[in-house]
């Protein structure tokens, strides 16, 4: 089996397994390199990766699939878009090869008779192995200070990023748990056994919970609750109030003091009067407060002023720049306490920084697996693919955060092996 295995890697699949498994470092735990040595390292280890693709594609049967029409549009809109404003090269640079990686690395599963990534993430990134890595993590948070410091900082990852990435190891726990040769747990632990997924997963639910990773406890609750549904309203029950049991128990024996999970929750009238009394982009300059308006700031105050850079990106949409935006880099919220921060949304992000041009190639590349699936599948009566779930995952933390699917490849790649398989499949 082990010989079996090895047989199976080439030097694409390990380039890939490190890569997805190094994404969410960037301080690395109990060694003296820099963030900016590590950096540079990922970023070396990642063209090394991309030129790895580019060299083993099949130029010849590079695939017509609508997905490469629509990236290669929005390779050569990037581009026009530098031309125009010339600015930012950097970051245009960064945004161009991300989005020729996920071409590449598209076209190499397509061209694959069977989907490479998932079966050997599968293979090596096993249930158990991921219960044990995590449950180290807890063990070092509680006995070493500084670990546990470098993880409330996402181990220089920030801690929205690196919560995505635990995250997907969630997805990778229940596409093991429900493939055909399921991992199994020893018959003595029944009640292991019946909730497998839960004790795999419950390391990281604790970690979520202890850190106050709420993005990341969100999608926690998605992807457990859903796959929990698909075996009946009892099941669903039970693993839901076990899940809730877990983050109660973690939050109330957290040793992470300063980051509780329900921090800002208990606000009085009073707070959120003051808060939206300077609140000028949620209420305007002169504005007399009423119940609505304390909604309004509570939701703002509790998803850490999302709220404010939603609907302030909403307003910097005119005329001038509705067609083609305002490029990178060149939208950020002035915020009631003084401080400037990104639309925490990718979806309104795309718009106003590529205009509706740009917003309509990427909502066509982001929509056309569920084309696939829910147009096309209908009239082949297949079953739903569970990859499309995660897809649907993604979209929905797409909503409340800034860098995310085409923007930030260390925190999405799993979205993309899970897009490009369920395109492969229907082909």
């Amino acid at each position: 089996m082990t010989k079996l295995l090895f047989e199976k890697f080439n030097s694409v699949s390990v380039f890939f397994l490190v890569l997805f498994l190094i994404s969410g470092f960037y301080i690395i735990p109990f060694t003296d390199f820099s963030f900016t040595f590590v950096s540079q390292i990922k970023r070396v280890f990642f063209l090394f990766f991309l030129v790895l693709l580019i060299s083993r594609l099949n130029f010849k049967k590079i695939s017509q699939e609508f997905t490469t029409l629509i990236l290669v549009l929005l390779l050569i809109y990037f581009l026009g878009q530098f031309l125009f404003r010339q600015e930012y090269l950097s970051e245009y640079i960064k945004r161009m090869v991300g989005i020729i990686f996920i071409t590449c690395l598209g076209n190499f599963i397509l061209q694959g008779k069977k989907s490479a990534y998932i079966s050997l993430s599968l293979k090596i990134f096993k249930s158990s192995y991921i219960f044990l890595f995590f449950l180290s993590f807890i063990f070092f948070t509680v006995f070493n200070k500084d670990f546990c410091e470098a993880f409330k900082l996402g181990f220089g990852n920030n801690r929205a990023n690196f919560q995505i990435w635990m995250s997907q190891f969630i997805f990778l726990v229940y596409l093991t748990c429900n493939a055909k040769k399921d991992e199994q747990i020893k018959s003595k632990f029944i009640w292991a056994k019946n909730f497998k997924e839960i004790f795999f997963v419950s390391p990281i639910i604790v970690l979520l919970t202890w850190f106050g990773l709420r993005t990341g406890l969100i999608i926690s609750l998605m992807v457990i609750l859903y796959f929990s549904s698909k075996d009946g309203a009892l099941k669903f029950f039970k693993v839901g109030l076990v899940l809730f049991s877990i983050i109660f128990i973690a939050n109330i024996l957290s040793p992470v003091k300063d980051r509780p999970l329900f921090r800002q929750v208990n606000l009085s009238q009073n707070d959120l009067k003051s808060l939206a009394s300077t609140n000028q982009i949620l209420f305007g300059n002169n504005h007399t407060f009423s119940n609505i308006d304390t909604f309004f700031q509570y939701v703002d105050t509790i998803s850490s002023q999302r709220l404010q850079t939603i609907v302030g990106g909403f307003r910097t949409i005119n005329q001038e720049n509705f067609l083609f935006g305002q490029g990178f880099e060149n939208v950020y919220i002035k915020l009631s306490d003084g401080g400037n921060l990104e639309i925490h949304n990718v979806f309104l992000q795309v718009l106003t920084e590529l205009g509706f041009i740009g917003f309509g190639l990427f909502i066509c590349l982001l929509f056309y697996p569920f084309y696939l699936v829910f147009i096309k599948k209908k009239k082949r009566n297949e079953r739903t693919p569970k990859e499309i779930f995660i897809c649907v995952a993604f979209m929905i933390v797409g909503l409340i955060h800034p860098e995310l699917l085409i923007y930030q490849m260390s925190t999405c790649i799993l979205f993309w092996v899970c897009y490009f398989e369920i395109i492969r499949r229907n082909n």
